[in-house]
């Protein structure tokens, strides 16, 4: 996705020190997509975080089906 258009930056979660969960989201071809995608922190940089290609994008249009399952998840 070379033509991917950065929106927002949601939060951060702590995995351990060196690799956090990143929610975005983003603009490609006229869509809107949520990612949530494993960075990591290279040792010599302290506020770089460099994407994985561990992680789930989908449209936002999905976004309340996914919350659904993520709260069924939850029980």
């Amino acid at each position: 996705m070379s033509d991917v258009k950065p929106l927002k930056e949601y939060g951060h979660i702590e995995k351990n020190k060196d690799t956090h969960f990143i929610l975005t989201s983003s603009e490609w071809k006229g869509n809107v997509y949520i990612d949530l995608r494993e960075y990591y922190q290279m040792p010599e940089s302290e506020k770089e975080w460099l994407p994985t290609k561990k992680g789930i994008r989908f449209k936002r249009a999905m976004l309340e089906a996914v919350i659904g399952l993520l709260e069924k998840a939850k029980e």
